[in-house]
């Protein structure tokens, strides 16, 4: 991953000029590694594609190798990288068909080559990803190469893609630097070695990127370097603690204090570090404190860009040694994680809620973040996604109610009933507690009797709207029983569901209820699916179908028959016109 600072302004010339570099703890500018990933990605057999493992412990570089390689490769093959954690079991079974095809089948050969970059493989463990995986390398064309980077080897048949004379590992020892390499790396920061010093640091560092960098930025400046490396080979702490806790505890107090914090969560933004930092800081502030820790040399990197944000992070095993200190300084971890996953659920930010959620240990509080934010994904239509973190959270905490529920609900999402209700009838109604899965639970079964009883059912609309629910939940379940009610033409029930109160303040639910009253007269004019993407905010019905159903398309008249519908019903009080 490439080093680099904080999202700022930077239309002063003289602002880039004083920016710090932050090469330092780039791969030093050789071609042994990039030479071993070109000739893997050549070597296939049995008609198939290469398969390169490259696995050794986090703070040896490989993320960082990979990445260089990958600039250079761009320019000879097509590239796709995965670095947010392990593909899910739609990725490796719906893998586009043209990735796998040549651009020109008429010329020998691969042309281009295409190759498959996936970063954290060692989170590929479930049976079912397993299985994909397994079937995805078994079809993989001879022109195509996956490379599978990890901490760890995950549980993949490794030994059958060696017999095919397709298989690569590079691991620890091929990832280590040599003499040679930490004098030209450590030449770069204007220290002087000889062969001899070269070599103990290498016999200090075991080679490792990080742990070398570590020794550039203490010999940076420092004619002494015989003594400097005997210090830290007499050291009574390993070289490792030595180098790393060094490295922290040369930080300011308020820059190791933000570092600490940050290093709990796996990647974060601008916009969480500042709420992990406290209310003191503004977003000034943080972009300062950022470009701080990195002219301290200390290795900020980016983790990569989604929705607009850039993600930051860490080093694995800097990340490690940060959250140490942070408990040292008497601060749970838990705490930290606990709050910016609420943090981020409130924001609405699903995939990092639910991501910073299964790393806690109160499954009380996961199951809170799992339906709201599940819910929210499954509205958005990133059923995959949730699918994934889904998984996850059924090793975390097996056997309990929460994710079967949301797998009966990702099921009906997808149109499969079937499977739907399975998963409902394992679903102990006593054992369902909270008014959210209450409320879910009554919305998917509507939706498994409708399937197998078709003429109706009058379940109470009390079961979809339990005291405490919150309002986006309760809004999906209502517009899912509408919809439910609407496709088996009970219109009488579609309106007494759609009466109910919304307490919600979000004015795009009271417009599409609304508009809903308008369109249950004709409800062949609008797919069922369209009210439950309206109750996220995701879809609205537009006008030309609300004409076709012969009704006027203003708000106001909307509201006034949904009060006239409303009057008839005790209890029910209007929907406010917002």
């Amino acid at each position: 991953m490439s080093r680099v600072g904080p999202d700022a302004d930077v239309s002063s010339p003289g602002a880039v000029a004083e920016r710090p570099s932050f090469d330092e703890f780039a791969p030093p500018a050789h071609g042994r590694i990039a030479d071993l990933l070109v000739a893997a990605t050549t070597r296939t057999g049995a008609g198939h594609g290469s398969v390169i493992l490259v696995s050794a412990p986090s703070g040896t570089g490989k993320t960082a190798y990979l990445e260089q390689w990958s600039r250079v490769l761009e320019r000879q093959a097509s590239v796709v990288t995965w670095d947010r954690g392990a593909p899910s079991r739609d990725f490796w079974t719906r893998m586009p068909d043209e990735w796998f095809v040549s651009d020109d089948p008429d010329v020998p050969g691969p042309s281009p080559r295409r190759v498959l970059i996936v970063d954290d493989a060692h989170q590929i463990s479930g049976p079912d990803d397993v299985s994909a995986v397994v079937e995805l390398l078994d079809r993989m064309p001879a022109h195509t190469a996956i490379v599978f980077c990890a901490r760890y080897d995950p549980p993949l048949p490794w030994h059958r893609y060696a017999r095919d004379h397709r298989f690569t590992r590079i691991g620890e020892t091929d990832l280590a630097l040599r003499a040679d390499e930490i004098a030209d790396s450590l030449g770069e920061s204007a220290v002087v070695l000889n062969h001899v010093q070269a070599e103990r640091i290498r016999e200090l560092t075991s080679g490792w990127l990080i742990l070398v960098s570590a020794v550039a930025d203490r010999l940076a400046g420092r004619r002494d370097v015989d003594d400097c490396i005997d210090g830290l080979a007499s050291s009574p702490r390993p070289p490792t603690d030595d180098l790393i806790g060094s490295l922290i505890a040369d930080l300011p107090e308020h820059l190791r204090a933000l570092a600490c914090r940050t290093a709990v969560v796996q990647s974060f933004d601008r916009d969480l570090a500042i709420h992990l930092a406290g209310t003191g800081h503004d977003v000034t502030d943080i972009d300062t404190a950022l470009w701080d820790l990195a002219a301290q040399r200390f290795p900020v990197i980016i983790a990569g860009y989604r929705e607009s944000r850039t993600y930051y992070t860490y080093p694995g095993l800097v990340r490690a040694y940060l959250q140490a200190e942070l408990r040292r300084s008497g601060i749970s971890p838990d705490n930290v994680l606990r709050s910016a996953a609420m943090w981020s659920m409130h924001r609405r930010r699903s995939v990092d809620a639910l991501s910073l959620a299964l790393q806690m240990s109160d499954p009380e509080e996961l199951s809170t973040v799992l339906v709201t934010s599940g819910i929210r994904m499954v509205i958005a239509g990133d059923v995959a996604g949730f699918e994934v973190l889904l998984n996850r959270w059924c090793r975390v905490a097996p056997g309990s109610a929460e994710p079967t529920i949301m797998r009966a609900l990702v099921a009906a999402e997808r149109g499969d009933l079937a499977a739907s209700s399975m998963h409902l009838n394992e679903v102990d109604r006593a054992a369902v507690s909270g008014a959210d899965l209450t409320c879910l639970l009554g919305a998917l079964r509507l939706v498994a009797d409708a399937r197998h009883r078709p003429g109706g059912n009058d379940r109470p609309i009390g079961w979809l709207d339990p005291v405490g629910v919150q309002d986006e939940v309760r809004a999906f379940a209502l517009m899912t029983a509408g919809s439910v009610h609407i496709s088996r033409g009970d219109l009488s029930w579609a309106r007494r569901v759609w009466v109910a109160p919304m307490p919600s303040p979000r004015r795009h639910l009271s417009t599409c209820c609304a508009s809903g009253s308008a369109l249950i007269a004709r409800p062949q004019q609008v797919g069922v699916g369209t009210w439950r993407a309206c109750a996220a905010g995701h879809a609205r019905p537009s006008r030309a179908r609300v004409r076709a159903a012969g009704r006027r398309t203003t708000t106001s008249r909307s509201v006034r028959r949904w009060r006239r519908w409303g009057s008839t019903s005790p209890g029910n009080r209007p929907l406010p016109n917002r």
